[in-house]
């Protein structure tokens, strides 16, 4: 997917207005708030889970969610995660423990 001039996923100090760090990557996508994290739907389908800090972008994980475009916010509800592009809608269980680690 080409990039899109000025979509950038930014911090921004709401008392000052001042811009804290800047991401690129993610085109037109969207986010929610979390437990003190964002998480990331890009416009391509990549999810990202990032802490919310002013301090720095901080990505703690990334993986390809879904193949089309995404243009609706993650949904977040008891544990699970409901994302959706153009052509099908994903649930991940933020509750199951992680095997094999």
């Amino acid at each position: 997917m080409p990039r899109v001039p000025g979509a950038i996923l930014k911090c921004i100090a709401a008392d000052t207005g001042e811009t804290q760090w800047r991401q690129r990557g993610f085109n037109r996508g969207s986010l929610i708030l979390a437990d003190g994290h964002l998480i990331v739907l890009g416009e391509d389908g990549r999810m990202a889970l990032v802490e919310a800090t002013p301090e720095g972008y901080r990505e703690k994980a990334r993986f390809q969610a879904l193949e089309a475009r995404c243009w609706t916010p993650p949904s977040l509800a008891d544990g699970k995660l409901f994302v959706r592009s153009e052509e099908e809608i994903v649930c991940l269980d933020l509750t199951a423990p992680n095997k094999g680690r």
